[in-house]
């Protein structure tokens, strides 16, 4: 199936090419706001980049506070802060969605369904991939606005590369979600992080993956998050020439007060003793 997955992304992506929503596209409605009253999940938007390619049927896609119907195989982009969500059509139509979602150095697939009999489901099996040019993507989607040919030349040459190297694997997709979740506090601490945004970039529900990055990791991602922007601030501090409201605003600490309570509990002074350590 992983094979046959990829084959169609590259498929649709030659056939039809890519359409991009970001935070200023407008859609001219073709259904109404009372008849998806029930959506797969409620609209949001995230930091990072997911794209959609429809394998069967038809649905009711959201678009930045407008439902339009969406029936054909020209693969999505939704760009970081657009608004979306799904719901199936008034005629309770059957559908299969396959999602992607770009991470700092993977690609993760899942697929969402719907049917008048089931409801909505989810695929408990889904799959990771890497390859050289996941990171050039990642970071392509990062620019505002990315360069759009240049982001399907990346995605093509990832889902390519990943074909012809056989590296498809779904039996570590935990670890490697894990891996990318961490790598994302690592790399983006200073900016604003909740467990939500990283939940949803994982597609896992917030409780599940905190535990499992807990069992992998010996703590909870607000803990690592906590831990990562004190040692960042640490080395603000030793530098010497940064009053300390800036240092915990700098590394993403929004209250002083609780940054500054946080930083006596990691390193056993306040930060003005720090900052007064360093300076004696």
């Amino acid at each position: 199936m992983s094979t046959q997955l990829l084959e169609k992304w590259l498929e649709h992506l030659t056939d039809y090419g890519i359409r991009f929503f970001d935070p200023q596209t407008v859609l001219k409605p073709d259904l109404r706001q009372s008849e998806c009253r029930d959506p797969y999940y409620a609209p949001q938007e995230h930091n990072h980049i997911e794209m959609i390619m429809l394998v069967s049927g038809e649905l009711g896609l959201h678009v930045n506070g407008n439902w339009v119907r969406h029936h054909n195989g020209q693969p999505v982009v939704f760009l970081r802060g657009t608004w979306h969500s799904e719901h199936y059509l008034p005629e309770r139509r059957p559908y299969s969605l396959f999602w992607l979602t770009s991470m700092p150095s993977a690609l993760t697939f899942h697929h969402t369904t719907y049917s008048a009999k089931k409801g909505y489901g989810q695929s408990a099996v889904r799959l990771s991939i890497s390859s050289p040019f996941v990171g050039k993507l990642w970071d392509c989607g990062r620019v505002d606005p990315p360069d759009r040919p240049r982001f399907l030349y990346l995605l093509m040459q990832c889902l390519d590369y990943s074909l012809k190297n056989d590296n498809l694997s779904t039996d570590d997709y935990h670890v490697s979600v894990l891996e990318q979740v961490k790598e994302y506090i690592d790399e983006y601490y200073a900016e604003k992080i909740t467990l939500e945004d990283l939940a949803a970039m994982a597609h896992y529900s917030t409780g599940h993956l905190n535990a499992l990055f807990t069992r992998l990791y010996g703590v909870s991602i607000y803990q690592y998050l906590s831990r990562i922007r004190i040692e960042a601030a640490a080395r603000l501090l030793d530098a010497g020439n940064m009053l300390i409201k800036d240092a915990a605003a700098a590394v993403g600490f929004e209250d002083q007060l609780y940054f500054s309570r946080y930083f006596k509990k990691m390193t056993g002074r306040t930060p003005q003793e720090y900052a007064r350590r360093e300076r004696d």
